[in-house]
C-alpha cells in the first residue's frame, strides 16, 4: 500500500514520468504500474463466482 502511495505521489503531484518512476522503484512498466497508475487503491480479491452470483460449495 504504501508504494502505491509513493508511485502515485511520484507521478501525479510531482510531475515526474512513468517511464521515471517504474526505474525509481523498480517496477515493471507495463501492468502493475500501468495498474498503479489507473487506480487509487490497489485492487482487492475478485472471485469469479462472487460476481457471477453462483453458489458455492463453501456458501452453503
Amino acid at each position: 500500500m504504501e508504494v502505491y502511495a509513493a508511485v502515485r505521489h511520484f507521478v501525479f503531484v510531482e510531475g515526474n514520468s512513468r517511464r521515471d518512476a517504474a526505474q525509481v522503484f523498480g517496477l515493471s512498466r507495463r501492468r502493475r504500474f500501468s495498474k498503479m497508475c489507473q487506480f487509487p487503491l490497489p485492487r482487492g480479491y475478485n472471485s469469479v463466482c462472487f460476481r457471477a452470483g453462483i453458489e458455492t460449495k463453501l456458501d452453503g
